[in-house]
C-alpha cells in the first residue's frame, strides 16, 4: 500500500493551506524525502484510486426488494476468503487516504472517486459516515464523471468540504512571530540553550510547526494560530479531536489549545466549565482555562478549549 492516490487534484492556488506541508519540496529536503508522498497527501482537494479490474469494488449494492439476512453494503473485512483480499485491500486503502485528508486538513468532509474497472462510484466521507453513490459505467457514460469533477472544481471550499472556521494565514509576519513563540516555549519548557542546542530546538518546533502553514482558530474575543498539531484522533469516525500548542495573535502567548467536535444535544456541560468549577473548588493539577466556548457558522458547531497549564 503506498499513500499517495492514484489521481490527486490539487488546488493550483492553495487558498486552504491549514493543517499541511505547505512546501513540500523543503519538507522533502529536510526529511531525504521520506515523507515525500505522505506530505503531498496534505495538499489534496480530491482524489481518485483506480483498479484495472472490476473485482476490487468493495460495495455490494442492494437487492431488490428486502435484502438476506446475511447481506453486507461493504466487503466483510474480517473475512479470510483469498477472493476478497483484492477488495478488502482496496477499501483499506481508500480509508486510509481519507483519514490522511482528515487529519491533515482542517476539513469537515472529504470526497473521492473509487474506480473499478469501468465502474466507478463517488464517496462523500464525513465524521459520521460514508456516502456513496450507484456505481456507473464512465466508458459508457462519460457524463456522470465529468459533470461531477467540473462542478467539484467549480465549488467553493466550503461545498468541497474544507473548514470555514479555521482561517489560513499567509502573512510573513504572522508565520515569523508563530515561529519565534513556539521557538521561545519550547527553548523554556527543555531548558535549551539556543547557540549550542539549535538542531534540538529547531526539532522541537517542527513538532508543533508545519513549514509556512498556519491557521487562525477564533474562540469568543481570543485568535490563536496554530500549525502542526501534537495529537489528533486516529480514527475518521469520532469527534475530530485535535490539540495544539497555540499562539495568541495578540500576546503572541503560548497556550494549549484544544478542538473538537462537541455532541449537539441540550444541557450538555462544555469542558471549559467543568475546568473552571474544579478550579474553583481548588482542585489542583489541572489547566487554567483562559477561554472556551463553541465555533459556529455555515452549519458547525465545534467546541474549542484554550488553556494555560504548562
Amino acid at each position: 500500500m503506498t499513500v499517495k492516490p492514484d489521481i490527486p487534484l490539487l488546488a493550483t492556488r492553495d487558498e486552504n493551506r491549514s493543517h499541511i506541508v505547505a512546501n513540500t519540496d523543503e519538507h522533502e529536503e529536510d526529511h531525504g524525502g521520506a515523507y515525500s508522498d505522505f506530505a503531498r497527501i496534505g495538499l489534496v482537494n480530491l482524489f481518485i484510486e483506480g483498479k484495472s479490474e472490476a473485482n476490487p469494488d468493495f460495495f455490494t449494492d442492494p437487492p431488490e426488494g428486502p435484502p438476506p439476512p446475511d447481506y453486507k453494503f461493504t466487503v466483510d473485512t474480517w473475512s479470510k476468503e483469498e477472493s476478497l483480499r483484492p477488495r478488502i485491500s482496496a477499501l483499506g486503502q481508500n480509508a486510509h487516504y481519507a483519514h490522511m485528508v482528515l487529519t491533515r486538513q482542517s476539513r469537515i468532509r472529504v470526497f473521492s472517486l473509487t474506480i473499478s474497472g469501468t465502474i466507478a462510484r463517488v464517496m462523500c466521507r464525513e465524521r459520521s459516515g460514508v456516502l456513496v453513490t450507484e456505481p456507473f459505467d464512465y466508458k459508457a457514460n462519460p457524463q456522470i464523471l465529468i459533470d461531477f469533477v467540473w462542478r467539484f472544481v467549480k465549488a467553493n471550499k466550503l461545498q468541497q468540504g474544507f473548514d470555514p472556521t479555521a482561517v489560513a494565514v499567509d502573512s510573513r509576519e504572522d508565520l515569523d512571530s508563530f515561529v519565534a513563540a513556539i521557538r521561545f516555549h519550547a527553548q523554556l519548557q527543555l531548558d535549551l540553550d539556543p547557540e549550542t542546542d539549535e538542531e534540538e530546538l529547531s526539532h522541537a518546533v517542527d513538532e508543533h510547526y508545519y513549514r509556512g502553514a498556519i491557521t487562525r482558530l477564533t474562540i469568543g474575543n481570543y485568535g490563536f494560530w496554530v500549525s502542526r498539531p501534537l495529537w489528533v484522533a486516529p480514527s475518521i469516525v469520532g469527534r475530530c479531536t485535535a490539540g495544539y500548542w497555540g499562539v495568541r495573535c495578540d500576546t503572541k502567548d503560548v497556550a494549549f489549545v484544544k478542538s473538537v467536535w462537541r455532541t449537539d444535544v441540550e444541557d450538555v456541560q462544555l469542558e471549559g466549565d467543568i475546568l473552571k468549577d474544579l478550579e474553583d473548588k481548588g482542585v489542583r493539577h489541572i489547566p487554567t482555562v483562559l477561554c472556551h466556548g463553541n465555533v459556529t457558522g455555515q452549519g458547525l458547531s465545534t467546541s474549542r478549549v484554550a488553556e494555560f497549564g504548562f
